[in-house]
């Protein structure tokens, strides 16, 4: 069984925001994140870029 190689943009994200897993999806191209379900958000995001993927979690906690 192969196991793929983690990125380490996805570790940032993950240390960043605590309970998000976070991953690059080799056969899409994109960034994906699933959130903790109490965060009420969609259950999934997708991203073109890591910088993107941020924004998107940052918007979904309200942050700026």
């Amino acid at each position: 069984m192969r196991t793929l190689a983690r990125r380490p943009e996805a570790e940032d994200l993950e240390r960043r925001y605590p309970g998000v897993l976070v991953w690059f999806g080799q056969a899409t191209g994109s960034w994906w994140c699933v959130p903790p379900v109490t965060w009420r958000t969609p259950p999934i995001f997708e991203a073109r870029s890591p910088e993107q993927l941020d924004l998107m979690i940052r918007s979904a906690l309200g942050w700026r």
